[in-house]
């Protein structure tokens, strides 16, 4: 396992390497897949998501943390084909706020972020920013989230929210653009 991903993120580095030399004005986000809570083998999965970001820091100018389905099952299916996250599932918060304390890249965090929970989820990881997609998604009239439209109701509670949260921590400051 240890030498696959090894492997897989040698190629990830290439690419991103080569990203930045030919696109040089281009900041790259990289997701950092982060299981949801209570996933079996916390630990052993913290250590490989922290080793995985320290390999990709220092070719990736933002990091953005989502939700993985079945960590540790590569069979394990995603809501979307090759994606990692739009799950509107929330990720292991200890993890993800391990990441922003371990790394200087820029952390945005993600997976099931609403206006119900992003406060919290700001308190606890600290990140330069935050991203919502399913959860700030209208839904149709059996509740299931429509992707890619948006529940302007929803987007508004969720900037009180994290505009609350900058109030309370004192953080309303912006990390400077890669």
């Amino acid at each position: 396992d240890r030498l696959r991903r090894e492997e897989r993120l040698g190629e990830l580095i290439r690419i991103q390497r080569l990203v930045k030399k030919e696109f040089p004005p281009m900041g790259i986000i990289r997701s950092i897949p982060v299981p949801r809570p209570g996933a079996p083998g916390p630990d052993a999965a913290r250590e490989a998501i922290l080793e995985i970001a320290a390999a990709l820091a220092e070719t990736s100018d933002w990091f953005m943390s989502d939700t993985i389905c079945g960590y540790g099952d590569p069979r394990a299916d995603q809501p979307v084909e090759g994606y990692v996250g739009i799950t509107g599932e929330t990720c292991d918060w200890e993890i993800t706020a391990a990441i922003a304390a371990a790394i200087t890249t820029p952390l945005i965090l993600a997976g099931g972020i609403s206006p119900d929970n992003v406060a919290d989820g700001i308190d606890r990881v600290k990140p330069a920013g935050i991203d919502s997609c399913t959860r700030t998604n209208a839904r149709d009239s059996q509740g299931r989230h429509l992707r890619f439209r948006k529940d302007m109701d929803r987007v508004r509670r969720l900037l009180d929210e994290v505009r609350r949260a900058e109030e309370i921590t004192g953080n309303t400051s912006r990390p400077p653009r890669p």
